[in-house]
């Protein structure tokens, strides 16, 4: 499967690029090896889930627009958060 253009691999690719990492650096912060990252890219293996949990955090992706399709690829956007000292909810406080 090399060489693979697959639209995991391009994205995981264009994502670092953006991000202005090299293969190694992007490696280095998810604590793997470069060929890692380049077998990604390539589509040779594709990244376990705990990795495109940490690729998403460390390249300020949101997953869920990716999966949907929904981002713009020029303008990666993240989700908006809770502030860490109140649970998220949607419910009225008072």
């Amino acid at each position: 499967m090399s060489d693979n253009n697959s639209p995991l691999a391009e994205a995981i690719r264009q994502a670092r690029q953006r991000a202005g990492l090299s293969q190694a650096e992007l490696a280095e912060l998810l604590g793997l090896r470069q060929s890692s990252v380049s077998q990604w890219e390539r589509g040779v293996t594709k990244p376990k889930t705990v990795h495109l949990l940490a690729l998403a955090a460390a390249l300020g992706i949101n997953l869920l627009d990716q999966l949907a399709g929904t981002t713009d690829p020029q303008h990666p956007t993240t989700a908006p958060t809770a502030p860490d000292d109140q649970p998220a909810t949607d419910q009225d406080p008072r």
